[in-house]
């Protein structure tokens, strides 16, 4: 297997990382487990558990993943597993990443949001979720077209209207030719290092840049005040972002 795997130049890595619930809270201590002989490795990754004023439940999943190997790989997608106290999977759902590149030493972020309104992983009760597993997909690249957008600016945002801190940023389209659409994630740090929330833009209705310019953009959380302390040491932000259509603005 391994060698046919050399031969066609493409590696599915695999890369389980299992998060688990300390006590009755909404998100736990990471412990880690990993393919050592991967080239991308899961760093970091977490969930957090909310309700909203319907008093139904919904899943924040996120995590960080690092390109350890040599080559340049291309992430094809992240899978990320649910379970119970019972080690039940839950369900299955594919998270929003970026950059889609990786070079030797790059990190990226994923992130998925399991809508409280219902989704195709229904979560009935507070403490349903006990862990959960991130399985990375990739494959090492010689040549390929670089839509890695540029991002000179990321700021966490803390209002006294809000305890969920936002990220602003500012990205750049580089590029000979306009974006029509991108896909961006934001990772929010505590003091010590620890990913402890991640923003996409998935819902995003201005998600295009004009050639050469640049976008000032908001990216912020979930509608929960759930476990808001787990922001009180939140102290920087890193936002990364690629395109997925390129073509022309019309107006």
């Amino acid at each position: 297997m391994s060698k046919n795997i050399f031969k066609y130049g493409v590696m599915i890595a695999v890369i389980l990382l299992s998060v688990f619930c300390l006590t009755a809270c909404s998100s736990g201590g990471a412990s880690t487990s990993a393919d050592k002989d991967s080239a991308v490795v899961v760093t970091q990754s977490d969930y957090h558990t909310y309700m909203d004023k319907e008093e139904r439940f919904g899943v924040e999943l996120f995590g960080e993943m690092k390109n350890n190997g040599n080559e340049t790989v291309q992430i094809k997608d992240v899978s990320i597993e649910l379970f119970d106290s019972e080690k039940k999977s839950i369900g299955k759902v594919k998270g929003m990443f970026a950059p889609e590149y990786l070079k030797p030493g790059d990190i990226g972020l994923f992130s998925y949001l399991i809508p409280s309104e219902g989704g195709s992983v229904k979560i009935k009760q507070f403490g349903q979720v006990a862990s959960i597993s991130a399985v990375v997909s990739y494959s090492p690249v010689k040549e390929y077209e670089n839509n890695t957008l540029m991002v000179t600016s990321a700021k966490l945002k803390i209002s006294p209207a809000n305890d969920i801190p936002e990220v602003e940023t500012t990205i750049e389209n580089t590029y000979d030719q306009d974006v029509l659409d991108y896909n961006a994630v934001a990772g929010v740090y505590d003091s010590k290092g620890k990913l402890i929330a991640c923003y996409r833009n998935d819902k995003s209705n201005d998600k295009a840049i004009l050639k050469k310019w640049n976008q000032n953009t908001f990216l912020s959380g979930w509608p929960d005040n759930t476990d808001v302390k787990r922001f009180d040491d939140a102290k920087s932000a890193k936002v990364f972002a690629y395109v997925t259509k390129f073509g022309e603005i019309k107006y």
